[in-house]
C-alpha cells in the first residue's frame, strides 16, 4: 500500500539553494521512492512530501535518509521547543480518512456532477 511522510524545515539565511540542491538526486538514493515535492511554506520554510511503494520501504531508506540529513544539517535553524532541525508529520492517517470519506460520500467528481444535473442549479447565458 502507498506510503507518505512529510518533514518540515527551516532554512538558515542565505542557505536556501545549498539546501534544495542535497535534495536532486533523492531518488537515486532513497529505494522505494516513488515521488517527492518540496514546497516552499514561507520564507525560508519547507516542506517534503514523499510518496513510497509502502511502509517498509520509508524504514528501508531511513539510513539513507539520514545520510542526506547529514549532507545538509548545517543549513538548518533549530525548530526550537526541542523539536530539532526536522519535523515529520505523519499524514497517513489523513489519507486514510479521506478514503473512508469517499467511499461513504463520493468523491469530488460525482458532487460535480451530481450539482450540475440538479435542475435548480442550470447554468445558461441569455442574451440582451
Amino acid at each position: 500500500m502507498t506510503a507518505f511522510n512529510t518533514v518540515r524545515f527551516k532554512v538558515k539565511p542565505g542557505r536556501d539553494q545549498e539546501f534544495l540542491d542535497a535534495h536532486k538526486n533523492v531518488h537515486d538514493e532513497w529505494p522505494g521512492l516513488r515521488h517527492i515535492n518540496m514546497i516552499k511554506t514561507g520564507e525560508r520554510r519547507y516542506c517534503l512530501i514523499a510518496e513510497w511503494n509502502d511502509m517498509d520501504s520509508i524504514a528501508n531508506a531511513r539510513p539513507n535518509m539520514i545520510k542526506t540529513l547529514n549532507s545538509f544539517r548545517d543549513t538548518l535553524e533549530d525548530l526550537g521547543g526541542g523539536i530539532g532541525v526536522t519535523d515529520e508529520h505523519d499524514v497517513g492517517l489523513y489519507f486514510k480518512r479521506m478514503h473512508v470519506l469517499n467511499a461513504l460520500w463520493g468523491d469530488e467528481e460525482h458532487h460535480v456532477a451530481r450539482f450540475a444535473r440538479s435542475s435548480k442549479f442550470t447554468a445558461g447565458i441569455t442574451a440582451g
